[in-house]
């Protein structure tokens, strides 16, 4: 059980995303009560007495719940063939139902600013306030560091593209594009789309007709529309934000809209013309 503590410790620490499971009722021989386990967030077994078999089982819940963020109580019945159909041989060795609780595992979410400029100082303030791990990556040294981003949780100072080596990116991550150009953000936004576990959310700022310039490039690139949609650009809520603290607050408003209702209906969906955020 040492092993299931160490690596809960471990995922939390590490930012990890992923779910607990515990036998409330279980099945002496297929898998006793107080049985506890840990998946990843792809259903990659971490630690724990569960056979691959019943992960297989219940994979559908434990992905479900993941992404949800909502935990979830499972009873399992031999004569229900939903649960069962994928493994004969746990079913037609349970001799009781089961019940297992699933409980998601998201530590303290992540906010990475790329950009430390004038948005980027009310934005870290925001982000701590609504309890953000708070990372600011910018290639000036005069903008990125500890000095002027004092409440950052870290402060990178490389080049935007080096700097991506450094970070760890994950379904609990939530990205802010606000670079000093287009060159940068297009960079930076290529980079955050192809890494191998898509963030929470990502918002880029910019005129529609910068953001257009920019999504037009990607497709150019390789990148099919459909991973470029999740993108939230122009970015925010439309609050009528004019001065740099409105705008992060616009950003942490749809940061929050997002993380509670999973979608947004900020400057991205309305079609007004030209909207300038930055």
């Amino acid at each position: 059980m040492q092993n299931y503590y160490l690596k809960l410790n471990e995922m939390i620490e590490s930012h990890q995303v992923g779910a607990s499971g515990l036998v409330v009722a279980g099945d002496s021989e297929i898998l006793p009560t107080g049985t506890k386990f840990i998946v990843s967030e792809t259903g990659e077994i971490l630690a724990g007495n569960i056979s691959k078999d019943m992960i297989n089982v219940i994979i559908g819940n434990l992905l479900k719940s993941i992404q949800s963020k909502t935990p979830q109580s499972l009873t399992l019945s031999k004569t229900d063939p939903a649960f069962f159909s994928s493994s004969l041989s746990v079913s037609s060795s349970l001799t009781s139902d089961l019940t297992i609780f699933i409980d998601p595992i998201y530590p303290q979410p992540r906010l990475i600013i790329l950009g430390g400029g004038h948005i980027a100082l009310p934005l870290v303030k925001l982000g701590k306030l609504m309890d953000f791990q708070v990372t600011v990556v910018d290639d000036r040294p005069f903008f990125a560091n500890s000095m002027r981003f004092a409440e950052a949780d870290e402060v990178i100072c490389e080049n935007f593209e080096k700097a991506f080596q450094r970070l760890s990116i994950d379904s609990n991550t939530f990205v802010v594009i606000v670079t000093r150009g287009h060159r940068y953000d297009q960079l930076c936004l290529e980079e955050v789309l192809n890494t191998a576990v898509k963030p929470a959310y990502i918002g880029m700022i910019g005129s529609r007709r910068k953001v257009t310039t920019i999504m037009n490039n990607l497709q150019e690139n390789g990148i099919p529309e459909e991973v470029l949609n999740p993108v939230y650009a122009p970015i925010g809520l439309d609050i009528g934000a004019q001065t740099p603290e409105e705008i992060a607050l616009s950003i942490l408003a749809e940061m929050v809209m997002i993380k509670r209702y999973g979608y947004s209906d900020g400057l991205k969906n309305q079609a007004r013309g030209e909207k300038i955020n930055g």
